[in-house]
């Protein structure tokens, strides 16, 4: 299945390996436990979506964790193959636009702003806001490119904890990835997250964006 924006329909971007991300828990409903223990084993790909093959056919709970607000229980009577969308609430969108690329650079922009349902459930404050290059389509805030130990080159952190949401949202965040390789192919990503209830620092991510350098 996928996990969709439950205002607009459109499916919430993930992460590959769960990097800041959460995944999703099964409960067990007809196993004969009373108050079944979740256990997860699945999380959400970049695209959004999920893949479970390893579950007996029975009844299931299903719970999504992450940088979202879950309102919906989803029950399901598992009999072989199926497919279960899940409605969510994300705390924020982000969006990463590639502005310029040379042969060993590229400058991107990013946007994040708090997606007015999720405010109107509760008020957040956008703390984060922050734009990753990585070598593979797994990136995210915990994968990206580090070369000789240099951990914040290729992660742009803006800490926008002590900036209202409205001008957030109007900023435009520009940053250079710089001594990249020539005719290389590299993955680039925006993210941000709320600093209020958010325990587990999760990140709201944008698409993914595949981008070569000039030769």
């Amino acid at each position: 299945g996928v996990l969709i924006d439950a205002t607009t329909a459109a499916p919430v971007s993930g992460v590959v390996g769960n990097g800041n991300f959460g995944d999703l828990q099964f409960f067990q409903l007809d196993y004969g436990v009373i108050n079944p223990t979740a256990f997860s084993t699945a999380g959400f790909k970049a695209d959004g979506t999920y893949a479970n093959a390893t579950l007996f056919n029975g009844n299931y709970k299903l719970v999504p964790r992450g940088p979202f607000f879950y309102t919906d229980t989803v029950v399901v009577d598992l009999k072989g193959k199926m497919k279960i969308d899940l409605p969510v609430v994300p705390y924020t969108y982000v969006n990463l636009t590639v502005a310029e690329v040379s042969t060993n650079s590229i400058t991107v922009k990013v946007k994040a702003s708090r997606n007015a349902t999720a405010e109107a459930l509760l008020k957040q404050q956008v703390s984060a806001v922050v734009a990753l290059l990585g070598t593979t389509a797994g990136v995210n805030y915990n994968n990206y490119y580090v070369v000789q130990n240099n951990t914040t080159e290729y992660r742009y952190v803006v800490n926008t904890s002590a900036i209202p949401n409205d001008q957030i949202a109007q900023n435009e965040y520009t940053y250079t990835f710089k001594n990249l390789k020539p005719g290389t192919t590299y993955y680039l990503r925006g993210a941000s997250r709320v600093s209020t209830n958010n325990p587990s620092g999760y990140y709201n991510y944008s698409g993914l964006f595949v981008v070569k350098t000039n030769n």
